[in-house]
């Protein structure tokens, strides 16, 4: 087990075998899915960003030019990131509220993806599966 402060709320988390099923019971797809959507959205980004370095760009251009390109994203980002939170919260606690009513938080108002918590959550998760 391995407590994660995500925007300010301390929740016990545990990955394992079962994380894996309750993932595809829970959202109806494969976690692995949603582990490959991840990495090829993080490949384009930083393919993107290495253009734009060799273009010469400065880093308030880069992070501009990053976020525009990758707004198309944000939406599976988003999801995905929610999603492997919560598979984690629901792994340790199955008694624990729905996933639409631990959105509803305020605490879930607002993600920034600069928040440690997402890597965190990310890395715990994927550890499990590939060592």
């Amino acid at each position: 087990m391995k407590k994660i402060t995500i925007n300010g709320v301390e929740y016990d988390c545990m990955s394992n075998a079962l994380t894996r099923l309750h993932y595809k019971k829970l959202f109806g797809v494969g976690l692995f899915q949603d582990i490959s959507k991840m990495n090829t959205i993080n490949k384009k980004q930083v393919i993107l960003e290495n253009q734009l370095k060799a273009e010469g760009l400065n880093e308030e251009d880069i992070k501009k030019e990053l976020n525009e390109a990758m707004l198309e994203y944000t939406d599976d980002l988003l999801d995905i990131v929610e999603r492997f939170a919560y598979v984690l919260i629901y792994t340790a606690n199955p008694n624990f509220k729905s996933f639409e009513e631990w959105l509803s938080e305020e605490s879930m108002a607002t993600i920034d993806f600069e928040s440690d918590w997402i890597q965190e959550v990310t890395d715990y998760l994927v550890s499990t599966f590939h060592r």
